[in-house]
């Protein structure tokens, strides 16, 4: 059983693969690294198609496997699963509607697949448009976001007017307010203030301070370039990054950067910048760095508990 009402339209063309298939032009602009998403895509899979194009064998063949699967999904029907809830909502058209699903207020879904059950229900909310997307279980998108050609993971959070284009999030990020362009969003990245622009980068369990901005047009060349910021990094407030650059894991970024730099053999480190000129100072964040700050934290919460059980 699922309830439908008060909806504007809601068709299915012919041949439809609901999203499957479409080819995002991720982490590059300029194309030659584009990623078919599909809905059983993960981040790992993702990063081989993306990053291993230098092995051309490879990636024809994983290439080949996911628009063979793709194509299993085209169909001239549209369906809702079991559960699904649709209601307040004005067009959607092409769209695939996973079990227990909920499409409240959405303004246009269109060309997609909602993934979804009754354990980790998935949520289209009030004026979100999307078209060409895929949004799997336990995820949010709502407050207005604009999707296009967007991947978004399991337990995703996106909202408050996010924009994104050409982009994927994988499970657990949260992005709101800001903008986001042919960004690979790995688990656990987070973006959540306004006038907060990630574009041609590569990031997971990152964190972006308000203001973060990259360019990837050196020399008017085009959007050529691409950023790679490892494992745990994080942008400070207004912090600016001219592509191509690579950051170490776990390094924290403030100011801005007009010059190009490779810092992945100096993780945990501090890149700052002095009278215009980008200054790295290694090994600071392993005084703050939340890992390391957690785990003592628990053992030293472990060991309370133990005394007082004793007590």
């Amino acid at each position: 059983m699922f309830i439908i009402e008060n909806v504007g339209s809601m068709i299915t063309k012919e041949g439809s693969t609901f999203g499957n298939g479409t080819e995002i032009e991720v982490l590059n602009e300029g194309g030659g690294r584009e990623l078919p998403i599909f809905d059983r895509l993960s981040s790992q899979i993702g990063y081989l198609t993306v990053l291993y194009r230098h092995d051309r064998d490879f990636t024809d063949k994983i290439l080949l496997l996911i628009r063979d699967y793709c194509e299993s999904k085209r169909s001239d029907r549209g369906l809702i699963q079991s559960g699904a809830r649709v209601h307040d909502s004005l067009i959607i058209r092409n769209v695939f509607i996973g079990s227990y699903a909920i499409i409240s207020g959405a303004s246009l879904l269109e060309e997609g697949t909602i993934r979804s059950n009754n354990e980790a229900p998935a949520f289209i909310g009030e004026g979100v448009i999307a078209r060409k997307f895929i949004v799997l279980s336990g995820s949010k998108v709502d407050g207005g976001a604009i999707l296009d050609k967007c991947f978004v993971g399991q337990g995703v959070k996106i909202g408050k007017q996010y924009s994104a284009e050409n982009s994927v999030f994988f499970a657990n990020c949260e992005a709101f307010h800001g903008e986001a362009c042919s960004l690979f969003a790995g688990p656990y990245s987070v973006t959540h203030h306004k006038s907060t622009l990630m574009i041609a980068s590569l990031v997971s369990f990152f964190n972006a301070g308000s203001g973060t901005n990259q360019s990837n047009h050196m020399y008017k060349l085009g959007p050529l370039h691409q950023g790679i910021l490892e494992r745990g990094s994080k942008t400070g407030s207004f912090s600016y990054l001219l592509l191509p650059c690579h950051i170490g894991a776990f390094t924290v970024v403030m100011g801005k950067h007009y010059t190009n730099f490779d810092s992945a053999d100096f993780p945990f480190s501090y890149i700052s910048e002095e009278k215009g000129k980008s200054e790295l100072t290694p090994a600071m964040n392993l005084f703050t760095v939340g890992t390391r700050r957690d785990i003592d934290k628990c053992q030293q919460e472990t060991e309370e508990r133990t005394q007082i059980s004793w007590i």
